[in-house]
């Protein structure tokens, strides 16, 4: 696991010390070394956490005759079956690493090559016979690669904050980007928080031949095509048989190696098939909250798999002053991320990095299983679209007048989400169910001149259109691989990717296993939620290892009491990050229609913490990234 830059100009020398400014920012992605080379104007640069081969996997790598380099961050978990067959074929090794294996690939196969690795992975090869730089990243996403292109020069790296070193580059906000992450709370790809940087999309490679502009091309695409000439019983066997073979392909490593386990059935799963695979000793982490908290605090459903399986188990209890855990948040992502989960994991990342290097995560289960609220709420309302409007709209009054929780449960938050939005298209629908934010709050909220510049309705295209890009799916397929394709690349893994790299950790999501993604995506939606009961298939593939308790009860989430702490312990914060003479100087946001949302939740008259948090986040990206305007 590492970071990488690369740094490409057609018309003018690339210096070491550039490419080493770029890696300076990423120091914390690989803190273990650092690997530069600058050859016929194309710098690799990377930082490296040794994972394999410690001693020498160090990177670039060049191949035998020195006419091709690359670098690599990520993990191939098929690379030793890749290896012997470059072996057959005549390629010599100087190293024990993945790295190595990916390069002498492109050398057999050219830009096929990255159809054949499995595992999570962003690299670039600098071919210097034909002055090519060829890089990819993995089909799911989950690790990252941004982008600037801008006249003969071209910068490709792990994190944003790497191109601020670049000379002479400024960066401009995408307002239609503010929009999406108001829209969300997260930014969803191609796009970035600024107009001069894009991220490479899942399953994309990007081409650079000299002299000419990059361009992009997919090598693989989601498709959900369902089966239905299968039992349920037949579906569960080769779930079974997939998942074993994605958790064992996943524990290679030659450092400590544990999980997070939430109490969750995903994380509980892993541990179950690491068990039968005989993993020997498992390390696993958890973290909860104070008896007031008790709502938010999972740790008896974790500790009940820790014993069944004596794991190695270790806890840490969240106590709610942190105050300073949230403003680092604010440097560690370099573009606003609203997602209030990266509490809680920030702290699961630092408890684990104690005692080991690797850590798998439960990550992608409900993605591809059907474990979310609004998934049922989109099917339900396909059936309750039938009653009679008098019948509905006398119900809606009557949701409407329940006041919401001052807890922050979000029970009452979704009825009224549901009866609001039940007559719209099936994909506007879920788009409401999705976002934290309406549309007509988002507009009230940005000041006159910022009105004039978003697009309210941009995010909602984008989910449309990969809507209609999954024409033989049935509707819970669909809805599922909009989220792999949004939420859970651009929030959930890159809140993951971030926390972990933070404190050096390499994270690991065996559900994200591509063979693994394919097979689930011809699996019926019937059998993944069956009447009201979210992530049937996978519950029932994991009933004989899992206790009864754990799989039939209610989803809590890897989630924080953020409605109380935004009233209490983190109140002063956001008075100061969301006071009417900061936002006054910023010029985005209208200072009465914030002042209004801070009095409603203060007074508990209206929850609005997924809002707030959201403001908050962005203020503190802004105060690092020097958006304050003024």
């Amino acid at each position: 696991m590492c970071g990488i830059c690369v740094y490409i100009n057609d018309q003018r020398d690339v210096t070491e010390s550039s490419v080493r400014l770029l890696c300076d920012r990423i120091i914390h992605r690989g803190p273990d070394s650092e690997g530069i080379t600058v050859l016929d104007g194309v710098g690799l640069g990377m930082r490296r956490l040794k994972i394999i081969d410690l001693e020498g996997g160090g990177q670039p790598i060049f191949n035998e005759d020195g006419s091709m380099a690359i670098v690599f961050n990520g993990e191939i978990y098929n690379f030793q079956d890749l290896r012997r067959e470059l072996v057959n074929k005549g390629h010599r090794f100087k190293t024990a690493s993945d790295t190595e294996v990916i390069l002498h690939l492109y050398e057999e196969e050219g830009e096929k090559a990255v159809e054949r690795l499995r595992g999570m992975f962003a690299f670039a090869i600098h071919d210097r016979t034909t002055g090519r730089v060829f890089a990819a990243r993995d089909r799911m996403g989950i690790k990252p690669l941004y982008y600037l292109e801008k006249g003969s020069r071209l910068c490709l790296v792990s994190e944003l904050k790497s191109l601020q070193a670049l000379e002479g580059q400024s960066f401009s906000l995408d307002e239609v980007a503010l929009d999406q992450y108001f829209s969300l709370l997260y930014i969803p790809a191609p796009r970035t928080i600024y107009r001069e940087v894009c991220k490479l999309p899942p399953g994309h490679v990007l081409i650079k031949d000299p002299g000419r502009p990059a361009r992009l091309r997919p090598y693989w695409r989601l498709e959900s095509r369902p089966f239905p000439g299968r039992t349920e019983a037949e579906w569960i066997a080769e779930f079974r048989a997939r998942f074993d073979s994605a958790v064992a392909s996943h524990l290679v490593a030659d450092v400590p190696l544990g999980v997070f386990l939430s109490g969750g059935v995903d994380s509980s799963g892993i541990v179950a098939a690491m068990a039968r695979g005989a993993a020997g000793a498992i390390k696993t982490f958890s973290i909860g909250f104070p008896r007031e908290y008790a709502d938010f605090d999972e740790r008896a459903y974790a500790r009940q798999v820790a014993r069944q399986y004596g794991t190695e188990h270790v806890e840490l209890e969240v106590e709610p002053r942190i105050g300073e855990l949230i403003e680092e948040l604010g440097s560690i992502f370099d573009e606003p991320v609203g997602d209030s989960g990266a509490v809680p994991n920030l702290l699961v990342c630092r408890l684990a990095r104690q005692r080991l290097t690797v850590a798998l995560s439960g990550l992608g289960g409900d993605e591809l299983s059907g474990g979310y609220q609004r998934y049922l709420g989109v099917l339900v309302s396909e059936w309750y679209r039938r009653v009679p409007r008098v019948l509905r709209n006398s119900l809606a009054r009557s949701i409407e007048m329940i006041p919401e929780s001052r807890r922050g449960r979000r029970e009452i938050d979704r009825a009224k989400r549901f009866v609001r939005a039940v007559d719209l298209p099936w994909i506007e629908r879920f788009f409401a169910y999705s976002s934290p934010i309406a549309r007509d709050r988002r507009e009230a909220l940005y000041s006159p001149d910022l009105r004039t510049r978003v697009e309210l309705d941009s995010a909602l295209d984008r989910m449309r259109g990969l809507a209609d890009a999954q024409p033989e799916a049935d509707l819970l397929n669909c809805l599922l691989a909009v989220d792999q394709q949004t939420y859970l690349v651009d929030d959930l893994l890159t809140v993951a990717d971030r926390t972990s790299m933070a404190v050096s950790l390499e994270l690991r999501v065996p559900f994200l296993d591509h063979p693994l993604v394919e097979f689930m995506a011809q699996v019926p939606g019937r059998f993944k939620i069956k009447g009201n009961r979210k992530k049937h298939l996978l519950k029932q593939a994991f009933a004989a290892d899992l206790p009864r308790g754990l799989l039939n009860r209610r989803k809590s989430g890897f989630s924080i009491p953020v409605a109380r702490w935004l009233r209490e312990d983190l109140r002063g914060l956001l008075e100061d990050y969301l006071s009417a003479d900061r936002l006054g100087r910023q010029g985005y946001f209208e200072p009465r229609a914030v002042e209004a949302l801070k009095r409603e939740h203060f007074e508990g008259r209206r929850n609005h913490s997924s809002i707030l948090w959201g403001l908050l986040m962005f203020q503190l990206w802004a105060k690092n990234y020097g958006h304050q305007g003024g």
